[in-house]
């Protein structure tokens, strides 16, 4: 998986190109050959970009309508605090670019018509959890 990473930020950046990678919230898959440079514990599967090429940017990535602190139970997690700590401990390392969800699709369905809607969550209440927590 790193070589295919630092692979294609070799490549990208051959043609002037920045590349980032997402790192995603999901929990429970430990990489037990490369030890978090924080803890000594496997790093999570998600995080394992921090082994890569310097010049690939990582986008920690949260799901849904939950800022960092607010009880977020979804893939396994209690909520999204370690994330927080993630964007912030890599920042100044390589490119970092936080990237929550914008915007969740829906299906619906309705007799024998089926359609998507788009509902944005970045609404009042998570735009205000995420600015009081970046404004620290």
């Amino acid at each position: 998986m790193l070589s295919w990473m630092n692979l294609s930020t070799s490549i990208a950046a051959q043609y002037g190109i920045d590349f980032a990678i997402k790192c995603h919230c999901s929990k429970g898959q430990a990489c037990p050959d490369y030890p978090d440079p924080r803890t000594g514990q496997p790093i999570d599967f998600n995080f394992l970009p921090v082994f890569s090429d310097p010049r690939l940017g990582l986008m920690p990535h949260t799901v849904q309508m939950y800022s960092f602190d607010d009880p977020a139970p979804t893939y396994g997690n209690v909520n999204f605090d370690y994330m927080f700590n993630f964007t912030v401990d890599f920042a100044g390392t390589r490119p970092v670019f936080y990237h929550p969800e914008s915007a969740y699709w829906v299906w619906q369905h309705e007799q024998s018509m089926g359609w998507l809607v788009e509902w944005t969550l970045l609404v009042d209440k998570f735009l205000a959890a995420c600015v009081k927590r970046w404004s620290c």
